[in-house]
């Protein structure tokens, strides 16, 4: 379900990749260039879904110290409400097998995925978080 995009990938493929994330970076604060060096630098990390890619980070919280999985962006397009289950899934288990104890969505787009990936608790304004 999840792909990891290697940084190889990115550098090859990054007008591809920009082209797909513009529509949810253009919500964000970053910029394009700005999320390629951080996927450069792995302090983002880039994953291939049906339809689309996802970009994740992984930190502590500083809101409560927890160890949390990010998902900073998610761009293209599912076919199918079984697509966001599967994607729900391998967020849980991306999640664990990073060490994190839950995972968090922040900006403009994260009442959506929220509701989508479901079983996430609002924590504040365009924030959200599930715990495993």
């Amino acid at each position: 379900m999840l792909q990891h995009i290697t940084v190889h990938d990115v550098v090859r493929h990054w007008d591809g990749l920009r082209e797909v994330l513009a529509p949810a970076i253009a919500t964000d604060e970053r910029t394009a260039e700005q999320v390629k060096t951080a996927l450069l630098t792995q302090d983002m990390t880039a994953w291939a879904i049906p339809g689309g890619v996802l970009v994740t980070a992984t930190g502590t919280s500083k809101r409560d110290g927890l160890q949390l999985l990010w998902v900073l962006y998610v761009a293209g397009k599912a076919t199918g409400r079984g697509e966001y289950q599967d994607l729900s899934r391998a967020l849980d288990d991306l999640a664990m097998r990073s060490g994190c104890l839950g995972l968090e969505l922040e900006g403009k787009r994260s009442a959506k995925w929220a509701r989508v990936l479901g079983g996430f608790v609002k924590l504040g304004p365009e924030m959200y978080r599930r715990m495993l």
